[in-house]
Parts: C-alpha cells; structure tokens; sequence
C-alpha cells in the first residue's frame, strides 16, 4: 500500500510516522518553512475556556498521549509532563470548584485553598493534572528523520502543488515521475484553503501570539499557570506566555497589542517582587473550524482521499489521538467518531 501525505506539520507528521511503522509505503511532501507547528507552545490542557470545562475527550486524548510515548519511548524527551495551576477569580469559582472536585468526573483536579507563593492569587486556585506541553517543533523534526531513516518511506521538503495531482487516475506527478497511490491525506493546515479538490471547507483562520520574558529575581514556580492567559516557566528566568486568540486573522506578524496583553497579565499575576522584559515575540496561525473539533475523513467524490485538518488550539492532543484513529481507518476500514468526520459539513 503507498499514502501520500500532504502536510508536514505535527497532524502529517504523526500520520506518515505512525503509517511507516506498519510497513505502509508513505512519502510526505511538506514546505518546512511553513506552518503554526513551528512556533507553537504545544500545551495540553485538560480543563479550558473561561467557563473552566473539561475539555472534549479529555482522559481518552492523554491515555493517547500516553500510549504513545510508552510505545516510542525514543521522544519521551519532547513531552514535560507539568500541572497546570488555575487561580480562583472571585468567590463563585471557589465555592463551585469546592464540589466539583469532590465528583469523579473531576477526579484529576486537586482544590487548592491556600494561595501559592509567587504569584497573585488570594482565592487559591486548582491544580489540574494530567497536563503539560509538547516541544512540538523538535519533534516534528525527529520524527521526520526517523521516517526518513525507514526504507519505505520519505520526507519530501516542498509543497506538492494540485496541478500536480490527477484524482481520477490515482497519481501524482513529481519531477517528471509519476506516482500512483491507494490513499492521498490532505493535512495541509490552512493552505487547503486554496484547494479545488476541496471546496467549501469551513476551516477559519486563528492567529496566536506568544512571548517569551526574561524575569528577574528567580521565578521558581513548579507549575505552569491559566489565567486567560498562560505562563509557562522554562527556566528560573525565563517564561514564555500566551496565547491570543484572533479569529480570520491570517498575517504571521507580531503585534504591539498583543505585547501589552502579555504584559498587563503579568503585572496582574506575578507578585510585586518580579520585574520582567520580553526578549522574543513570535505569532502563528492555526486551522481551526465552526464546532472545534477537527474535520477527517474522505471526500464526497474521490473515497481515497481524505482530509485531516481543523485541529486549532488543541493540536497537540488531537493530532496524537486522531492520527491513530486516521491510521485505523486507512488500514482497518475503522470509523470514525460522528463528530469529526467531514460529511457533517455539506462541502
């Protein structure tokens, strides 16, 4: 069996990596000069949103997660695995949170009453666990020389252009060869956008800033903070905070507005002793969709292409557990969940 993968950002990535170990033929064409997954935070939250609530398939994307470090132990050293601290903003998230933890729905949250040293927070706060963040760039790179490393498969750094691609005859054309396949994976990010083959998808722009601050004295906190914002400590001096959230915004550029955001969240979280400058902003955008949750599965006309794409904000979780599925499908004739699969947009 040979699948093309078009994409060769974390979701493309993961798929080929993942294919390629099961003996399928893959050859993954990606620009590695493109793409959100290379300055994205790859944080992984389990609780998100103002309104505080468990994020969708929450437990089953971590045992993914999990599973898949336990199976390639060769990457454990881009996961951290570090809880993620929500302080409490007024007296209604104390008191809710009190019974909450106390369900087995919320069996990972820990209530903390007493507030933490380092930071603003007189309420207290909860602890959430099974959390952390994906150093998503460098993995996609190991992940790319292994792939490159395997006899049937390769990595081709350049975007494969659709005039390029015959879906009635199955093939490709790639420097004057022609290449036929069984399965041809869309996971191109927001350059589907300017798709023929597929028309019509509601994949939405979303911009996302972040910066990283020198701190001064030591910041020693053991746990990566929400607050609207997160601030993620990579070293006693060193933070790197985030995210915005601009939706239709499809410039890489960053900007002043954001920096004051990051700014004005950190004089309202760290305590008066810490002073603090930014020394790098970096900006990117994201796929995602309408209802958040990816759309995968195969075109209307064509059964053997298929697209993988609309992962937004929780690209890491989702790309770990969906690339499986995916995997699953193409091989196995597996379905997929109701609410990813593409026909539930009329496209």
């Amino acid at each position: 069996m040979r699948i093309i993968i078009i994409g060769g950002g974390l979701a493309g990535t993961l798929l080929g990596f993942q294919l390629a170990r099961e003996g399928v033929e893959v050859h993954l064409f990606g620009d590695p000069s493109h793409g959100a997954w290379r300055v994205a935070a790859g944080l992984f939250n389990t609780i998100t949103g103002l309104r505080a609530a468990k994020t969708w398939k929450a437990l089953e994307l971590v045992e993914t997660l999990h599973k898949f470090y336990t199976n390639y132990p060769e990457f454990k050293q881009f996961i951290h695995w570090k809880p993620i601290y929500r302080p409490f903003k007024n007296y209604f998230e104390v008191n809710e949170w009190s019974v909450k933890v106390q369900t087995d729905e919320f069996d990972f949250v820990e209530y903390c009453k007493e507030p933490l040293p380092h930071i603003l927070n007189p309420l207290g706060g909860i602890l959430i666990k099974n959390t952390g963040y994906v150093e998503v760039a460098p993995l996609v790179e190991k992940l790319q020389a292994v792939i490159n490393q395997l006899p049937n498969a390769s990595i081709i750094p350049s975007a494969l252009e659709e005039e390029n691609i015959d879906p009635i005859r199955n093939r490709i054309i790639w420097q004057k060869q022609v290449i036929y396949y069984d399965y041809l994976v869309f996971a191109n990010g927001l350059a589907v956008l300017k798709s023929k083959i597929w028309q019509n998808l509601p994949i939405i722009p979303l911009k996302g800033e972040l910066a990283f601050f020198e701190v001064f004295p030591e910041f020693r906190f053991p746990y990566i903070i929400s607050a609207q914002k997160f601030l993620l400590p990579l070293s006693s001096h060193t933070i790197l905070v985030g995210s915005t959230y601009e939706r239709y915004q499809n410039d890489e550029l960053p900007t002043k507005t954001a920096l004051i955001e990051f700014e004005n969240f950190l004089r309202q979280i760290l305590a008066e002793e810490f002073e603090f400058r930014c020394i790098k902003q970096i900006a990117g955008v994201r796929a995602s969709t309408p209802d958040r949750r990816p759309i995968i599965g195969p075109h209307p006309y064509f059964s053997n292409i298929f697209i993988f794409n609309g992962l937004g904000t929780k690209g890491v979780l989702l790309a770990f557990h969906f690339s499986l599925k995916l995997k699953e499908v193409l091989l196995k004739s597996m379905a997929l969940d109701k609410e990813v699969v593409v026909s539930r947009f009329n496209t």
